[in-house]
């Protein structure tokens, strides 16, 4: 099972998924470093083209297994993008 940590922007949810993910001996996943300079991007190419991208990246998750994933602070924009969160594992809010 994937644990997904999902929040605002600058809550923590990568450090935090970081350390988590190390203590169960488990794969980490950040979304926002599968885009790479999240914010370049985002002056870059605009909110709907990088919202695409974000879509993109977290799809691109399909096959992810026994991981702990930290999404970036947008990702759950998009319903189609919590669907399919919630379909490949167990979403933790981080209100930090």
């Amino acid at each position: 099972m994937n644990v997904i940590l999902c929040g605002f922007t600058c809550t923590g949810k990568s450090t935090l998924g970081r350390e988590v993910a190390k203590q169960l001996d488990i794969s980490f996943i950040d979304t926002d470093d599968l885009l790479g300079d999240v914010r370049a991007l985002y002056r870059e190419i605009g909110d709907q083209a990088f919202r695409e991208r974000e879509r993109e990246a977290i799809f691109s998750l399909r096959n992810v297994k026994n991981s702990l994933i930290a999404t970036g602070g947008g990702s759950f924009v998009l319903e189609e993008n919590c669907a399919f969160l919630k379909s490949i594992g167990r979403i933790i809010y981080n209100a930090f």
